[in-house]
């Protein structure tokens, strides 16, 4: 885990200057966040509860399971020239016992049933492996 990246109650720090941005990010998901959200993530299907568009440090995460410690990323063509950004966060979040999960924006708009595939069996996995010490 980095120095530093949990507060004294136990959870990851938020940067605060980044919360009002998540919460209007929250407000204004993307067409594919909000299928993924409202098909998948947000009701009782996965067996875990996800939050949208939650902060690690100075990382907003698109969605966040704190039970498997798992982000879900939808990412855009705005993300074809951030990779060096992504593999850097990635990285961090990583460190931190976080496994990022990533689909392109067209993955969850045309195949929302093999991304609930996807998801399911990595979910399972994550389950499966033990997590590291917070």
């Amino acid at each position: 885990m980095p120095p530093g990246s949990l507060s004294s109650s136990g959870r990851f720090r938020q940067n605060p200057k980044l919360l009002g941005r998540a919460r209007g990010m929250a407000r204004e998901m993307t067409p594919a966040e909000k299928r993924l959200w409202f098909e998948v993530l947000s009701g009782k299907k996965t067996g875990y509860k996800f939050i949208k568009q939650y902060v690690v440090h100075n990382y907003i995460l698109d969605f966040y399971c704190s039970a498997l410690l798992l982000a879900v990323e939808v990412d855009g063509h705005s993300h074809d020239d951030r990779q060096e950004y992504d593999a850097k966060r990635d990285q961090y979040l990583s460190a931190c016992g976080i496994k990022t999960i990533r689909y392109r924006n067209d993955e969850v708009l045309l195949h929302i049933n093999g991304v609930w595939e996807d998801l399911r069996r990595r979910m399972r996995e994550r389950k499966d492996t033990p997590l590291p010490p917070t």
